[in-house]
């Protein structure tokens, strides 16, 4: 073959070379202009979804946040299961909230305790009958058995969430109730028992009256994780703390702060000598092992010290709107959405709330996030973050098979 020939065969290939990358620098492009056009098509989706989540997320007639009591954050309100009378609660009493989220409410007035998604929706109720079962207050403990008061028989009822009876026990007039590890203290009208689950006695003390070691109706109490019993004696207006033999740590107001209380002030004094308590009830412990009691004349949520009773912060205010109470009875916290369960009673619901301070912290925020209703927007963000990636990886495969014009020129 002669040079002439030689260079022409050449020439073909390199021409034949330079078609395929042409082709495939096109191929490349029409790729790259599909992709972009499916991370707009996914991106507007997750829009829409997130629009649609928040319209799920967001009730109708949310308070405003600067209508609120200062410091408290309305996440939902429970009224009840159906548009009927009777779905709706009356009067609820007592609140738990069960190891998987589970809300209970005592709708007592209907012998029942009715439990709720924490979305709010039905998911059970349990009962025994008219006359068989007065939930009074109940507890639910770490392994989702109810512990419930059984006021009008004396005795404590332990219930399954599926509506059967694991056992019961005599206790007379049983108010309160609080279950934690093997525990299980019980509050009445004029003192204190701890029993182990099983219903076995262990210690018991108090009778009825105004002295410092005695009560007059326990309408709260909760087993710190110091190992102390914390007690509202409400009808007393005020709260104690006990060791598991009944040993008084402290009472406060003591009789003399009371005296102090009861006594007519100053007007400079008004405000500081104003009693903590009315009637304290219900309390809780939540995740920064603070102790919380609502008062039901004070309207309020109190962050109590549990060295002396003393009240270190308070929320609430009265009302009828979503995020205010009237008369709250009960409260419990749930950990893993770092939220507190308010039986608002003469509102007829039950109001979830958020408070500041309560040790949730981040690893609670992940699980809300996780578990909650924006899980509708991972799908399209994963879809996403795919196609954001082959986008990427489709770019420099197609750099890398552009024509190399500078090449080309030097080889013509």
């Amino acid at each position: 073959m002669t040079m002439p020939e030689t260079e022409q065969v050449d020439r073909d290939a390199r021409d034949a070379e330079r078609e395929i990358d042409e082709r495939e620098y096109e191929r490349a492009r029409r790729t790259r202009l599909l992709l972009s056009a499916g991370l707009v098509v996914l991106f507007l989706l997750l829009l829409v979804v997130l629009g649609f989540v928040a319209r799920i997320v967001t009730p109708v007639g949310r308070p405003a946040a600067g209508e609120l009591p200062e410091g408290l954050t309305w996440v939902r309100s429970i009224y009840g299961w159906g548009a009927t009378e009777d779905t709706q609660l009356n009067g609820p009493s007592d609140v738990g909230v069960g190891p998987d989220g589970t809300i209970w409410v005592a709708d007592s007035r209907r012998f029942q305790i009715v439990g709720f998604t924490p979305t709010g929706a039905l998911k059970a109720i349990l009962s025994q009958g008219p006359g068989a079962v007065f939930p009074q207050s109940f507890d639910v403990a770490e392994d989702g058995d109810l512990y419930v008061c059984d006021f009008a028989h004396d005795r404590i009822v332990v219930l399954t969430p599926d509506n059967r009876v694991v056992r019961e026990w005599k206790v007379q007039l049983p108010m309160e109730i609080s279950v934690r590890g093997d525990r299980v203290v019980v509050g009445s009208r004029g003192g204190v028992a701890v029993y182990d689950r099983e219903g076995n006695a262990i210690s018991w003390w108090g009778e009825r009256g105004s002295d410092p070691d005695q009560f007059d109706v326990v309408r709260g109490v909760a087993i710190g994780p110091d190992g102390l019993i914390y007690v509202s004696d409400t009808q007393n207006h005020r709260l104690k703390a006990y060791t598991e033999k009944g040993e008084l740590k402290w009472v406060y107001p003591s009789p003399e702060e009371m005296k102090r209380f009861k006594e007519k002030p100053s007007a400079e004094e008004t405000e500081a000598a104003k009693a903590p308590f009315q009637i304290p009830a219900g309390m809780t412990f939540d995740a920064a092992g603070r102790l919380l009691v609502v008062d039901p004349f004070e309207f309020a949520i109190m962050h109590v010290d549990t060295s002396n009773g003393h009240v270190l912060e308070r929320w609430g205010e009265f009302g009828e709107r979503d995020g205010f109470f009237g008369y709250p009875t009960s409260i419990d916290y749930d950990p893993a959405r770092d939220w507190y369960v308010v039986a608002d009673t003469a509102n007829n619901r039950v109001q979830i709330v958020r408070l500041p301070g309560s040790g949730g912290g981040v690893a609670a925020a992940v699980r809300r996030a996780w578990g909650g209703p924006m899980w509708a927007c991972y799908g399209p963000l994963i879809l996403l973050l795919l196609a954001v990636i082959v986008a990427v990886v489709g770019r420099r495969r197609s750099r890398s098979a552009e024509p190399d014009e500078e090449s080309e020129g030097s080889e013509t």
